[in-house]
């Protein structure tokens, strides 16, 4: 962290203010940016479970992918 030299009086003391807000604003949206990744990967752990559950329920029913399609299989 730098330091920096303002001065003394109400424009020392606004220039500090103003510092203390941008530092909060770049500390909220570091948090907002944090909770977008947390949530971004419980998304992820809910489509790889989805995709997991579909492709067993598929399976189960007697389909297989045929070029990247689910096909019934026939009754030979």
């Amino acid at each position: 962290m730098v330091s920096k030299y303002l001065g003394a009086g109400q424009a020392a003391e606004t220039l500090a203010t103003q510092a203390v807000g941008k530092r909060q604003q770049r500390m909220e949206a570091e948090e907002t940016w944090a909770e977008y990744k947390r949530v971004g990967v419980m998304l992820d752990d809910i489509q790889a479970l989805t995709q997991a559950l579909t492709r067993a329920t598929l399976l189960a029913e007697g389909y297989h992918t045929h070029r990247g399609q689910w096909r019934k299989k026939r009754d030979d």
